[in-house]
């Protein structure tokens, strides 16, 4: 229910910030996942897999793949480093936790390099051990010929190679480009890796959103219901009966918004999208396309703009179109139960960073050498602060690294927003 909570909360953010199309990041201590919204809406699939089982239940297309503060580095029979998919949990966690871990993680490496701070781990309350940390990551150096830092940022670059090749996968692979959309990022380890992330794949954008630890959970607390009902309906385009059709639409919608009312949700906070599968005939794969809502037989040109939406969402996905008959395959209805939106506050604003936002500057190793970068407390600075990278910025549960050439300012609910184009 986490990677869920964050994409539907995701959902919520872009729409305050004013942007459509985004590409979301959750990185835990187990798993990186990653979901796309487009025009305002969380991307959904009609096929999920549960315990390596397919599954025909439609949800949130949410991606995820073992790489998280957790995940384990390892050089293999081959003398390759890799990290993860395997991880070392909670206990005994990472080495620098102390509580036995025998081999170096993400958050290991991430120690290493300075982008942690010991002392502030979860704002101070665990004490992270360097000298244990340095241990492994030694080890892996050794093997590789690479020197401490070196070994560090490769753990680092391999674990950020994996997101961007997954959310290559879900951007690309829809047909979308992702220099049209914004990174979301949240997670406990989300900020260490969204700068890299969104210059990899040239996204427009980051966005951080506040107390981005819990952001999943909160996402949880103002998802919309949703319910989805499918009605097999195989017939050939031409031979489609209109009526027949808004027929099986209208004992769909009746039977949604009974169930939506028993859900206590109102008439007025209710929402039903039409849609249709549709494929091209003999054709394993159908792509969903939109049915207008209201009586369809008032439409004489029903057919064709159905022919029309699905032509134009094949070939966005595709790249062409085929000369050949479509087929319908099902019916579907998605009901949507509005739930009330958590509102977000605004902070306290102002121009010039406050003096007790500064922390003493750190030494890092980002990007192939050492750097004295600043450090920043967030909860410190105010709305409309701009900060020129490179510059960490920490707060209990979570750290935001700024690559050089990026800026990054806060808006006014406290938003850190980096723009990857500098000043």
């Amino acid at each position: 229910s986490g990677p869920i909570g964050g994409a539907a909360g995701a959902a919520q953010l872009a729409r305050i910030c004013g942007v459509r199309d985004v590409v979301t990041m959750d990185v835990g201590g187990t798993s990186f996942d990653v979901s796309i919204i487009k025009d305002g809406m969380n991307v959904e699939k009609h096929q999920i897999e549960v315990m390596g089982y397919p599954v025909l239940m439609a949800g949130m297309d949410i991606r995820p793949i073992g790489a998280g503060g957790g995940s384990i580095a390892r050089v293999d029979e081959a003398g390759l480093l890799t990290v993860g998919p395997e991880i070392a949990g909670a206990n005994p966690g990472p080495m620098a936790y102390g509580l036995g871990g025998r081999e170096p993680t993400v958050t290991d490496a991430a120690l290493v390099n300075g982008l942690i701070d010991p002392n502030y781990f979860l704002g101070g309350q665990i004490q992270l051990h360097l000298e244990l940390a340095q241990q492994g990551i030694a080890d892996i150096a050794k093997k590789l010929g690479l020197n401490l830092n070196e070994a560090a940022e490769g753990i680092l670059t391999i674990a950020r190679n994996n997101m961007t090749n997954a959310t290559t996968e879900i951007l690309v692979g829809q047909g979308l480009d992702p220099r049209d959309f914004t990174l979301i990022s949240y997670g406990g380890a989300g900020g260490l890796f969204a700068a890299n992330l969104a210059r990899d794949l040239s996204l427009s954008r980051v966005i951080i959103p506040t107390e981005p630890g819990v952001f999943s959970a909160r996402g949880i607390l103002a998802m919309n219901l949703v319910h989805t009902s499918v009605h097999a309906y195989a017939r050939a385009m031409e031979e489609l009966n209109i009526q027949e059709l808004e027929g099986i639409y209208e004992e769909m919608e009746h039977h949604a918004k009974r169930l939506l009312k028993t859900e206590g949700i109102s008439q007025e906070a209710m929402e039903l999208e039409r849609s249709l599968d549709i494929c091209y005939e003999g054709q394993r794969y159908y792509i969903e396309t939109p049915v207008p809502m209201g009586e369809l037989r008032k439409n004489q040109n029903i057919k064709t703009d159905i022919k029309e939406s699905f032509e134009r969402l094949y070939e966005i996905r595709y790249g062409h179109l085929m000369k050949a008959p479509l087929r319908t395959i099902n019916a579907r209805l998605k009901a949507t139960g509005k739930i009330k939106e958590i509102p977000l506050l605004e902070i306290k604003q102002g121009r010039e960073i406050p003096k007790i936002a500064l922390k003493k500057e750190r030494k890092v190793y980002l990007e192939g050498h050492f750097l004295e970068v600043q450090i920043y407390e967030r909860e410190k600075l105010l709305g409309g602060n701009r900060i020129i990278g490179p510059a960490i910025i920490e707060e209990p549960f979570h750290t935001t690294v700024v690559l050089s050439g990026q800026t990054l300012w806060v808006d006014n609910f406290g938003n850190l927003i980096i723009e990857l184009g500098g000043n």
